[in-house]
């Protein structure tokens, strides 16, 4: 069976946490939604 190689590309954090907030919102589960949304907010709160 062939398979097609895809690289994904190195994320920081705050990209992983879009990636896993959007997901969720594919699957619905709107309580990991907010847990999610409270971490970014906490990140985008903290200087740079």
């Amino acid at each position: 069976m062939a398979g097609i190689t895809v690289r994904i590309p190195k994320l920081d954090r705050t990209q992983r946490l879009w990636l896993r907030y959007l997901i969720a919102d594919l699957e619905g589960d709107s309580d990991r939604m907010r847990r999610i949304g409270h971490l970014l907010d906490e990140l985008r709160k903290r200087p740079v």
